[in-house]
């Protein structure tokens, strides 16, 4: 439809208009919508969340080596250059299945 941006059958405006109602960023859900081609119950997201959390920790001294003595005056360069460097830390990192992919 001109003028509107729909993902998934869900309009983009009724998604950004449900995080702004409830004042939070919506990350976790459109992760879990872009993995799963569907927005998540309150169970799926909660768990969804505690696996985030869980793989959240980087490698011992990733932020200060890659980050805080690398700088670039190119912001986008810095998460570029990480996730290119976090391949190396990877046990399967060529792997795709969705088990792999959300670990």
């Amino acid at each position: 439809m001109e003028g509107r941006l729909f993902y998934q059958g869900i309009e983009i405006s009724d998604i950004v208009s449900g995080f702004y109602g409830d004042k939070r960023f919506g990350f976790e859900e459109t992760a879990y919508l872009l993995l799963f081609g569907e927005l998540p119950t309150k169970d799926e997201l909660a768990q969804f969340n505690e696996l985030l959390v869980s793989n959240r920790e980087l490698p011992h001294n990733f932020t200060e080596d890659m980050i805080l003595k690398a700088p670039s005056p190119d912001i986008m360069n810095k998460p570029a250059r990480s996730v290119l460097a976090l391949y190396s830390y990877d046990k399967n990192p060529d792997a795709i299945d969705i088990e792999n992919v959300l670990r």
